[in-house]
């Protein structure tokens, strides 16, 4: 009863920061217009990550994490990759409810976290703001991962199949808040659970939860900075064809 009532408080959590951002947002959009609001998010986004920098570089775990990477580690990050985008496709395809999210509504694109705007007018909004997004989230991207595996993860030797996937699934939707789509959420969950995985693996061999989440860290990392190297690549596809570009 004590997990179900922590679950609900997380979705309820998720809901109320997805829904209060949307409607925030969404009233700036309405009241100043759409290039206003953008920014406004863009740049909420840039000073939050950037706050984060500097007690994630003074972190020693982040070496520990970084030295301790090896070719396995690229292996599994992209089988989980593959996995997890295969579903978010699969569930994004139809047009159906699973396509909104509260960025997308503003006119975004993809991730807030990546600060991604999608038919911005300025190449500050296209390119140079989420960048700068991109550049504080390399820095404290061992950071990110090391939480997200200590409250998904940890512990996972001690619960069920049905558990690991439940706790996989708000593993998914706890990204709501970046403004994803709800299929694309939930399809993160499958990369959740391949997380999951990579935690029992290390388990069986250590039995220790210390190295089993360093292990799963590991993979999230990896598997984080191939999406944001996808993300350079849109970025620099994004200042080749902003407007005025290429022109005397």
């Amino acid at each position: 009863m004590r997990s179900r009532i922590s679950s609900l408080d997380f979705i309820l959590r998720i809901l109320a920061i997805t829904v209060g951002a949307f409607v925030l947002f969404g009233s700036l959009d309405a009241a100043l217009g759409h290039e206003v609001a953008t920014y406004a998010v863009q740049c909420v986004v840039l000073v939050y990550v950037w706050s984060l920098v500097g007690q994630s570089l003074r972190n020693p775990r982040q070496l520990v994490l970084l030295r301790g990477i090896r070719p396995r580690h690229v292996l599994q990050a992209l089988l989980v990759l593959v996995a997890a985008l295969s579903a978010v496709i699969a569930l994004l395809i139809p047009h159906t409810f699973l396509r909104w999210g509260w960025w997308d509504s503003l006119g975004g694109n993809g991730s807030v976290i990546l600060g991604q705007a999608t038919g911005a007018a300025s190449l500050l909004s296209r390119v140079v703001l989420p960048a700068l997004i991109v550049v504080a989230l390399l820095l404290c991207l061992c950071g990110f991962a090391l939480r997200e595996e200590r409250m998904f993860r940890r512990g996972d030797e001690r619960r069920h199949l049905g558990n690991r996937l439940w706790r996989s699934l708000l593993f998914g939707l706890a990204h709501l808040v970046m403004g994803i789509p709800l299929g694309a959420a939930i399809g993160l969950g499958v990369g959740g659970f391949g997380f999951s995985q990579v935690y029992l693996s290390r388990w069986r061999e250590s039995r220790s939860r210390y190295q089993s989440v360093l292990d799963s860290t590991r993979v999230h990392v990896v598997y984080n900075l191939i999406l944001i190297g996808l993300v350079i690549v849109l970025l620099v596809a994004a200042s080749r064809t902003s407007p005025g570009a290429g022109t005397t």
